[in-house]
């Protein structure tokens, strides 16, 4: 995902992401915050690495639930709370 155009990751907002997924994924991590360096800026946006295990191949959709920021020229948008639905396909 990437920010409209003319916005870019705000790295002084402190994000925070809760990640989960449904049957037959196992997560190694479910927690990311900036504050500790799992979210790291990558110019206009910001990457974290959710490491996981799918027991079959297949699609499957992680969950996303926290709050971040984004910026442009002139103002701030901060998300809270806000729900994220990635679909994976794992091989």
């Amino acid at each position: 995902m990437s920010p409209a155009d003319g916005y870019k990751w705000n790295d002084e907002y402190p994000a925070k992401f809760v990640v989960s997924a449904g049957p037959g994924v196992t997560l190694g991590k479910t927690e990311f915050k900036a504050k500790k360096k799992d979210i790291v800026p990558a110019g206009k946006k910001a990457t974290f690495t959710v490491p996981l295990t799918a027991a079959t191949a297949g699609a499957f959709t992680l969950t996303l639930n926290g709050g971040f920021s984004v910026c442009n020229d002139t103002s701030c948008k901060i998300f809270r709370k806000k729900t994220i639905n990635l679909d994976i396909d794992a091989n």
